[in-house]
């Protein structure tokens, strides 16, 4: 699988699932993850496959006690990726936070 190859962000693949993930610090750093969302678009087309755009994720990880207000929005298809606080991946329940209290709890 060349996906990885292809993007400037940090990727992780397991089974028919993708992850794509960078640090952002500055608004060039969202751009390029952006960029990359479209390289994703790139790839599938190619390649004969299909990222669902309804189930993927916006996830802004931070331990700050502010989190910055930036409301940096990403897009897949034309879909703007939805915000969420929380997210299941391989069995685990990441929280923006990082904290592992849902994980736990469930």
């Amino acid at each position: 699988n060349d996906l990885p190859q292809r993007v400037s962000s940090t990727s992780r693949l397991f089974a028919d699932d993708t992850a794509v993930h960078r640090v952002i610090t500055c608004p060039a750093d969202s751009s390029k993850l952006q960029e990359d969302l479209k390289k994703l678009e790139d790839w599938e087309q190619e390649w004969d496959m299909a990222f669902h755009p309804d189930k993927c994720l916006q996830l802004p990880f931070t331990r700050a006690r502010k989190p910055p207000t930036t409301n940096t929005s990403y897009t897949l298809h034309g879909h703007t990726l939805a915000r969420a606080p929380s997210a299941k991946y391989l069995g685990i329940t990441l929280q923006t936070d990082l904290s592992w209290r849902l994980h736990i709890d469930n």
